[in-house]
């Protein structure tokens, strides 16, 4: 299994079923959600080379062992042998499922992504991460490995809910602001344009496409650089050890998208209390979330969430590698006692 990432984009799925192949059985495991509106065109087309599927409830109640153990008996019973291909489809959730199931099955098998979030297109799908939540802390259990490829297709975000863009929106925001300040400036011009003439993000998803693109470059070429997280991968996490306790104290209440805006707010302020940055950088992020449509005040005071933190899986000696802002498309990563962050 390759340690980079092999993105293809298109909108054909006949182009996803030809990379598959015929040289094997395949299992899918697919968001339920997405089954009648977009997988189950890929099932036909895939005709008798599908072994089975798997339709998963994909919340975070579910990413546990118990699911995995599901999937896995029922590969077992259906026959799966060491060239079973899994083909995970949804989103982050789904494709960290997928990639969990496919890694220790049988030792490892081979396997690919059809993520169909923009968060998971941007985000969640690509760099290899696979794992499942362990009692209620987040993907504290898991594997680094890369798919084959992840097959990235505008189709499915068309269907999307509002609230699933925005979602998608906290992250694509993150990689700009940590290396890409002009796509930063451009993606919030849009979108405040956007919003002026009453058009919802859904409406514009062909416009936001050639940035999704952009935000899974960066994210592609700095796993390419680490691919096992010891050291420049971990700029990606900006945000989301804050992002990561809301999660686990609002036990699933908050999402993670609005949790990883809420996290870069407080990453933010943090920043310019440890590093010399920009001069109002903080209330700047913060005006360009709220006119983005996205949540700023954190629910939790940090002392309530210093445990979370220090169970981060960033952890180490004590400390938390924190990923601070000197200035939009620049970060740091600066390890702090959980402590001190709350003081």
């Amino acid at each position: 299994m390759e340690k980079i990432c092999n993105i293809v984009r298109s909108n054909d799925i006949e182009d996803l079923v030809g990379i598959i192949g015929d040289r094997q059985k395949v299992w899918m495991i697919c968001d339920s959600n997405v089954w009648s509106s977009f997988a189950c065109s890929i099932a036909v087309e895939l005709g008798d080379r599908l072994l089975g599927k798997t339709l998963l409830e994909a919340t975070e109640e579910r990413k546990t062992f118990e699911t995995v153990q599901e999937i896995i008996t029922a590969m077992l019973m259906a026959g799966a042998d060491r060239n079973v291909f899994v083909l995970g489809i949804g989103g982050g959730i789904t494709t960290d499922i997928s990639g969990f199931v496919a890694s220790i099955y049988k030792r490892g098998v081979r396997f690919a992504f059809v993520p169909t979030t923009l968060l998971a297109q941007v985000d969640a799908a690509i760099g290899g991460k696979n794992g499942v939540n362990f009692l209620s802390y987040k993907n504290m259990v898991g594997i680094i490995r890369q798919p084959e490829f992840t097959f990235i297709s505008s189709s499915p975000l068309k269907t999307l809910p509002e609230t699933e863009f925005r979602e998608g929106l906290a992250e694509l925001l993150k990689t700009f602001l940590i290396a890409d300040a002009e796509a930063y400036r451009e993606i919030l011009s849009l979108i405040a344009d956007a919003r002026s003439n009453g058009l919802s993000l859904k409406d514009i998803s062909d416009r936001i496409e050639p940035y999704s693109a952009r935000a899974a470059s960066i994210k592609a070429d700095i796993v390419a650089q680490d691919p096992d997280e010891h050291g420049i991968r971990k700029v990606l996490n900006l945000g989301h050890t804050f992002a990561h306790a809301i999660e686990k104290l609002s036990a699933g209440a908050w999402s993670h998208g609005n949790a990883v805006a809420v996290g870069i707010v407080l990453a933010a302020e943090l920043s310019e209390k440890v590093l010399a940055t920009e001069k109002g950088l903080a209330e700047n992020i913060r005006k360009d979330f709220i006119s983005a449509g996205l949540p700023v005040e954190c629910p939790y005071s940090l002392p309530e969430m210093a445990d979370a933190m220090a169970k981060d899986k960033k952890a180490g000696g004590g400390q938390v590698a924190f990923i601070l802002l000197k200035r939009p498309g620049e970060v740091e990563i600066v390890p702090l006692d959980v402590a001190r962050v709350c003081e």
